[in-house]
């Protein structure tokens, strides 16, 4: 059963349930559907919008779509919420966009 199956039923069965958005978004992610993986974080995001681990996973998707402003606003909702690593910061500061 391809991964996708799982991650269908997981929001299917519980919908109000930010985690499995993000899953999927995050396995769209990395077999290359970028585009489709936004609005599977968005939906997360809906759902909790401080939740700092989800907006960390955006904020770097956001970058690989070149969408700079929008990542540095999802980064900061993950470090302001959320013990984050510093390799967004990072990542952000040498594309010359984090201004802090």
């Amino acid at each position: 059963t391809p991964p996708e199956c799982y991650l269908q039923r997981a929001i299917h069965f519980s919908p109000k349930d930010a985690v499995s958005y993000s899953l999927y978004g995050y396995y769209l992610k990395k077999v290359g559907h970028l585009e489709d993986a936004i609005k599977y974080y968005e939906k997360a995001l809906e759902i909790a919008p401080e939740n700092a681990k989800i907006a960390y996973s955006f904020s770097l998707l956001l970058i690989d779509l070149k969408r700079y402003e929008e990542a540095v606003k999802y980064a900061k909702i993950a470090y302001h919420k959320g013990k984050t690593p510093d390799k967004l910061k990072q990542k952000l500061k040498t594309l010359g966009v984090w201004n802090e």
